[in-house]
C-alpha cells in the first residue's frame, strides 16, 4: 500500500509540474494570464486533488489492545488519458529541428511567411496508421496531407506545414486539426496570419 500511496504522491507532483509549464506555454503563445487563471480555477473545482484515507485505530474492549482497522487507500486519479493513438503538446512553428520537433513556438504568420509547420508529440501510433493534417482559413478547407510511419511512434515529434504553393497566406483566423486513422487525435488548433 505504501508504494501506491507513493507513487501516486509522484504522479500528483508530476501533474502539478505539467500544469505550471502549460501555463507558460499559454503565456508564451500569445494567451491572455486572466483567461488561464479563470480556466484553471474551473477545473480546480472540478478535480480534487489526490487524498488518502488514513488508517484510525479503535481499541478492543475485551483485549485491551489497540488494532488498525482496515486501512483502504482512496486515490482520485489524474484525468483519463484517451487510450490509443493520441497526439499532444500541439504548437505552430516556422521549422523543425533535426529531432523533428518545433524549433520555435508562435501562432502568428504573416503573408510572407515561407511555410507555416504543426508540431505535435505523437504516443502509441502504430506502424502503417494514417496520420493526417486538415488545414482550413475560417471554415474553408485549403488544404490536407497525411502520411502513415514505418514504425511505431511514441514520444517522438511529429510534423506537417503548409507554403505558398498549397495556399495564399491571406490575412485571417487559420486552424489545423490533426487525426490518426480518421479519428480525431487532438482539438483543432487556431493560428493567424496577420498583416505585414
Amino acid at each position: 500500500m505504501q508504494t501506491t500511496l507513493d507513487y501516486a504522491r509522484a504522479r500528483v507532483t508530476e501533474a502539478a509540474e505539467a500544469r505550471e509549464f502549460l501555463r507558460y506555454s499559454l503565456i508564451n503563445l500569445g494567451t491572455e494570464s486572466a483567461y488561464i487563471a479563470t480556466s484553471v480555477s474551473q477545473l480546480d473545482t472540478m478535480n480534487e486533488p489526490a487524498t488518502a484515507t488514513a488508517p484510525s485505530v479503535t481499541v478492543a474492549e475485551d483485549a485491551g489492545e489497540p488494532t488498525s482497522e482496515e486501512f483502504i487507500p482512496v486515490v482520485t486519479p489524474p484525468a483519463t488519458i484517451r487510450a490509443g493513438p493520441r497526439l499532444e503538446n500541439l504548437v505552430m512553428a516556422s521549422g523543425v529541428d533535426s529531432s523533428d520537433c518545433a524549433r520555435d513556438s508562435n501562432p502568428r504568420f504573416t503573408p510572407s511567411s515561407q511555410q507555416i509547420y504543426v508540431v505535435a508529440w505523437a504516443f502509441a501510433v502504430p506502424a502503417g496508421a494514417t496520420i493526417s493534417s486538415v488545414w482550413r482559413r475560417g471554415d474553408s478547407q485549403v488544404a490536407t496531407f497525411s502520411f502513415q510511419p514505418r514504425n511505431t511512434i511514441n514520444g517522438s515529434c511529429i510534423w506537417f506545414f503548409i507554403d505558398q504553393t498549397d495556399a495564399d497566406f491571406t490575412v485571417g483566423t487559420w486552424s489545423v486539426e490533426l487525426a490518426v486513422d480518421g479519428e480525431r487525435a487532438a482539438p483543432a488548433f487556431a493560428f493567424e496570419i496577420v498583416p505585414e
